[in-house]
């Protein structure tokens, strides 16, 4: 294995996301080298690429967490592929030291990776495990980075994903199930969206009310947006296409409920498929 050196063997760009909720990694190679599976999802990016990718819980151990990542995806690969590594993310630049590879500003990285996935964005809305982020961004032809604006959450968790698993559980679903009971709502609750707590007692209120968990889970994802959008976005407009990425992405009532406050169309907003890996992408 070779690590950021220059030789004649397949190139494997990987890219390490190290959050204080998840770790992800991702690995984008051309398609004609072997590969070994040893539990990543395989993704073809076109017709010349790619990429291996893993996400994996922290639980207070960011450190052991990637260099087990790591270990996972050398194992998938060649003996003599050559590596280059990056890594990102809020628990990285330990990591970064540590390895000495080079650490990328996390706006920038996931910035590079929206771009890679979708060139023509202009706007950018992320929404983590840990935090939730918003970026302007001035698209060219050459896939180069332009940040106009950024902005990030502040420290509390109403508006990340984290509290929507909490919820999720405390009500004794999975987050898988979310989507769907959303779906299947019939009205929705008044969830408070600026603080945590508050949105706590509001859906226990809403179930004391007699709510169906549809019901308020609908109204918890639109506290999650009407919380990003009153301590992310202060007023910014979204321009479009704007793309939703974050592992909160996956979740289909927080797309509807994002549609419905920022009176988005499906064509104006935009889920990648790899959307919770566009800061490892990047």
């Amino acid at each position: 294995m070779n690590i950021g050196k220059n030789v004649s063997s397949a190139i494997y760009h990987i890219g390490l996301d190290i959050g204080s909720v998840s770790a992800k990694i991702i690995a984008v190679c051309p398609v004609d080298v072997g590969i070994r599976q040893t539990g990543f999802d395989v993704t073809w990016l076109d017709e010349e690429r790619l990429s291996l990718s893993k996400s994996v819980s922290v639980r207070g151990q960011s450190l052991k967490v990637a260099q087990q990542l790591l270990r996972d995806l050398f194992d998938a690969c060649p003996a003599d592929a050559a590596i280059s590594l990056s890594v990102t993310g809020s628990q990285a630049k330990l990591v970064a030291s540590l390895l000495q590879v080079p650490y990328i500003n996390e706006f920038k990285a996931i910035a590079r990776g929206v771009v890679e996935l979708a060139p023509n964005a202009k706007t950018i809305i992320e929404i983590g495990g840990d935090g939730s982020r918003y970026l302007k961004l001035e698209p060219n032809d050459h896939r180069e980075i332009g940040i106009l604006d950024y902005e990030r959450n502040g420290e509390c968790a109403a508006g990340t994903g984290s509290f929507i698993d909490q919820q999720a559980v405390r009500m004794n679903y999975s987050v898988d199930e979310i989507g769907s009971l959303v779906s299947h709502a019939e009205g929705c609750a008044n969830i408070a969206g600026r603080c945590s707590v508050f949105a706590k007692t509001d859906m226990i209120h809403a179930q004391q009310r007699g709510y169906s968990p549809g019901a308020i889970m609908k109204g918890l994802c639109e506290a999650v947006v009407r919380n990003y959008k009153g301590t992310v976005l202060h007023g910014k407009p979204l321009e479009p296409p704007v793309v939703f990425v974050g592992g909160v992405a996956a979740n289909s009532g927080v797309v509807k409920a994002i549609l419905s406050i920022f009176h988005l169309t499906a064509e104006e907003l935009i889920v990648p498929e790899l959307h919770q890996y566009v800061g490892a992408i990047g």
